[in-house]
């Protein structure tokens, strides 16, 4: 259930609320889950929740497609990125994005993904 996700994934979104309260185009969102650049996590059978912490203004996070494309599933990178780590000052990865630390994710995420 959509609960059961946002425990462990934090506040996600559909497409629809994607493009109604950020006003990213359903087209966009799909192009860019398409190109590895968005964790998007199934919610039930078919349909598709983002997490809304890897966005900001509006844009995918710096770091999130390098991190998808180490991990090669969804909601291995989402659970990694969202947890403490200890390479990176006990900061989740995700924090560190935020925080402009990209190449110091990457080599955190290169050598936990190997």
């Amino acid at each position: 259930t959509a609960r059961q996700l946002e425990s462990g994934a934090g506040p996600v979104a559909g497409a629809g609320e994607m493009e109604d309260n950020l006003g990213i185009p359903r087209s966009t969102l799909s192009n860019w889950h398409q190109r590895a650049m968005v964790v998007g996590l199934l919610r039930g059978a078919r349909k598709l929740a983002y997490p809304l912490d890897q966005f900001v203004d509006a844009r995918p996070l710096e770091g999130i497609a390098d991190v998808l494309r180490l991990a090669h599933e969804a909601r291995s990178a989402w659970l990694w990125l969202r947890q403490p780590h200890g390479s990176l000052g006990d900061r989740a990865p995700l924090d560190a994005l935020k925080a402009g630390d990209r190449q110091e994710v990457v080599a955190a995420a290169e050598r936990d993904f190997a």
